[in-house]
């Protein structure tokens, strides 16, 4: 008597050959379960509900430790413990319809989401960030007066400037009199609209500059003198008349010191009006008071010496050179605006060479969001642009480390970006049919083309996602598929990762909307580190333990179409509709308990002919190690799979005990083992016996 034994099933879900031509250790169904490291077949954890959410929550995300979900208006009632809810309003105060995009940078939430005006607005932290919505019409602006009050309220934020508005009139002021501003606009017509909008600048008042007061003053030296006090000194200094020293200076030490102590004494003494003064080497400077201007031009300064030897330099003593203060007047500018008015229309007035509209900031709305080197990126057309160091605010080019790179001008097939993905320190950028790998760095001025991926990429962002440290996994048209790096060169290449179930995917896109399959997630579970991916309901799972050579998929029916996962820590949430579930529950170790939640695990072998495929062989017994209750059946004919044997559920391992008894005749065999009770399974390996029988 022989047997043949499937030892294990490393190989997981493979359709690549024909069932009759499998090969053993490979699935042809292997449905809620997963294979181990051990490669023995496991049953899938349970989608524990954990919170449930009121209506007008979208999206969910997980920062700092915590899980958000988002909306655009106040907290709803009903918020459970443990999820916390962030608001993002609409500049116009319109309901949100979706949650795009979001993305985690510094531990706050970036969110993209859209309204249902058909808009899309981006915000950090829960604010707007206005850099994607500057200058550009909207509804809510409804006539030019709205127009012009937008582009009031960014000038008038600027502390350089002050503006205020009256009807479709912005009206400019510099915040400074006498300090001038350059001034200009700049409009863009909405696609199909009428090309008729318009900025009109007038200045209303000139800049005139301010003038500063400058003092007038008078000057003498001390040109010689001996020290004999009471007798060698200056006994009087008058301007026009009015005695300003009070008290003779005797002579002492130089010409210098008694500079300095004649000047001391001016300003001790208070004359009226009152003067100052100052000494430089042996010259006195007399200044009149502030505030006096240009009047006390012309004075006589006497300087009265009635005896001993001082003399003195009296050349400049008339009180000259003073100017009166003239206040700036402020430059005025007004702007109306004119025109259609149409949504999507553009404005823009440049003040001093800083944009206040669209000018400068993107020029289309970004609907993928990705963190890398102290900037987020944000994907819109074939246009990837970037933020501004360290600041996910500022994305105008004037901006430092903020700016564009247009992808298409490297390849001709990324017309339109749909998602990025980070591989071994640098980012590749998808289309639908190419992918650009780049390095990336904080001076955008270093960014480099790496290499262009012709006849790949993705239709659903989310699927993108780098696994480990070699593979970045995601959905393209073919099926699943990697980037990988070329051993021992720098460029890389698309790895058929999926392949084995290439085909099984492939007729599930087929049957599914564009939108459907572009709306697929994925996720990698940190437990094990499995890859799923999800579209639809069902989610297809990559088990890789390299050390055991174990690179096996298969599926997850999980009953639900799931719109986001997240993960916190080694726990993975994924929400459904208004219903946040856990997988694995708080434990991670949670199974399906009873028949309401009951996930039915299907395993399906390839035909087997234990090398022998033209050999009959008449089955005698079956035998399996297993864990659960598992119901076997086998199929006898390639030609109709339809036709099956049960041989009977079993609860344990055979190999000790009395095996199943089978019974047919064929030369090829495949083995269905499905488990329909709740809580832990698994599949070992398993066995079958027979008797070959000579044909003829």
């Amino acid at each position: 008597m022989s047997y043949g034994v499937v030892e294990d099933f490393k190989g997981g879900l493979d359709r690549r050959r024909k069932r009759i031509a499998g090969v053993p250790g490979t699935l042809w169904t292997c449905e809620n379960a997963h294979i181990t490291r051990g490669g023995e077949i496991e049953k899938r954890k349970r989608w524990v509900p954990k919170y449930t959410l009121p209506a007008g929550t979208f999206g969910m995300e997980s920062a700092g430790g915590a899980l958000y979900v988002f909306g655009s208006a106040s907290t709803p009632a009903g918020i459970p413990a443990g999820v916390t809810y962030q608001r993002l309003q609409h500049p116009d105060a319109v309901a949100m319809s979706a949650i795009v995009d979001t993305e985690v940078f510094d531990g706050t939430i970036y969110a993209i989401a859209e309204f249902t005006d058909g808009t899309i607005h981006h915000f950090y932290d829960g604010t707007v960030v206005a850099d994607w919505n500057s200058g550009i019409v909207t509804a809510a602006m409804a006539n030019n007066n709205g127009i012009a009050e937008h582009l009031k309220a960014l000038i008038d934020a600027d502390a350089a400037y002050t503006a205020t508005r009256a009807s479709a009139v912005v009206t400019i002021t510099a915040a400074v009199a006498g300090t001038p501003f350059t001034i200009a606009r700049e409009t863009e017509n909405v696609v199909g609209g009428t090309a008729d909008q318009s900025i009109t600048l007038a200045e209303t008042v000139a800049n005139v500059p301010g003038v500063s007061e400058t003092l007038a003053t008078a000057r003498f030296r001390i040109t010689g003198g001996t020290s004999n006090p009471g007798t060698n000194n200056l006994d009087s200094i008058t301007v026009d008349g009015v005695e300003i020293l009070n008290v003779a200076v005797d002579w002492a030490t130089s010409n210098s010191v008694t500079a300095a102590n004649i000047a001391t004494q001016i300003n001790t003494y208070n004359s009226t009006p009152e003067y100052t003064a100052t000494s430089d080497g042996p010259e006195v400077i007399i200044s009149a008071a502030t505030g006096s201007g240009s009047t006390p031009n012309a004075l006589a300064v006497v300087i009265t010496v009635t005896g001993g030897n001082v003399t003195v330099d009296t050349n400049n003593t008339t009180m000259t050179g003073g100017v009166d203060a003239v206040s700036g007047q402020a430059q005025v500018y007004t702007a109306t605006i004119g025109g259609t008015y149409e949504v999507g229309d553009k404005f823009s007035i440049e003040i001093d060479d800083k944009d206040f509209g669209f000018v400068g900031n993107p020029a289309s709305k970004g609907e993928f969001a990705f963190t890398q080197k102290s900037k987020v990126y944000a994907l819109a057309g074939s246009i990837a642009y970037f933020c501004a160091v360290d600041d996910p605010t500022a994305w105008n080019v004037a901006d430092t480390g903020a700016g564009f790179q247009n992808m298409a001008s490297q390849d001709s097939g990324s017309e339109a970006l749909i998602s990025v993905g980070k591989f071994q320190g640098n980012l590749v950028f998808f289309a639908r049919r190419s992918a650009q790998v780049w390095y990336i760095d904080v001076d955008d001025s270093k960014n480099v083309h790496i290499q262009t991926l012709e006849n790949t990429g993705t239709m659903a962002p989310l699927s993108v996602l780098g696994y480990g440290d070699s593979d970045l996994f995601y959905l393209s048209d073919s099926g699943i598929r990697s980037i990988r790096q070329v051993q021992g060169v720098s460029n890389v290449y698309v790895n058929d990762v999926g392949t084995a179930v290439d085909t099984i995917i492939n007729a599930q896109v087929a049957s599914l909307t564009a939108a459907e399959v572009a709306a697929a997630v994925a996720v990698i579970e940190p437990i094990d580190n499995r890859y799923l991916l999800t579209i639809d309901e069902t989610s297809y799972v990559f088990s890789f333990f390299p050390s055991s050579k174990i690179s096996a998929w298969s599926t997850y029916d999980n009953g639900a179409v799931f719109s986001r996962y997240t993960t916190i820590l080694n726990k993975v949430y994924a929400r459904s509709g208004d219903t946040i579930y856990l997988y694995g529950g708080d434990t991670g170790a949670v199974y399906d308990t009873d028949a309401n939640d009951l996930y039915v695990v299907t395993i399906g072998t390839p035909f087997l002919t234990f090398g022998k495929v033209a050999t009959d062989k008449f089955l005698t017994g079956f035998d399996v190690a297993v864990d659960g209750t598992w119901t076997i059946r086998l199929l006898h004919d390639p030609r109709n799979e339809a036709r099956k044997t049960t041989l009977g559920t079993i609860t344990n391992d055979t190999y000790t005990s009395e095996d199943l008894r089978a019974s047919g005749l064929s030369p090829v065999y495949a083995v269905e083992m499905v488990c329909e009770t709740p809580g832990y399974a698994r599949i070992a390996n398993f066995a079958l016996h027979y008797e070959e029988v000579p044909r003829g």
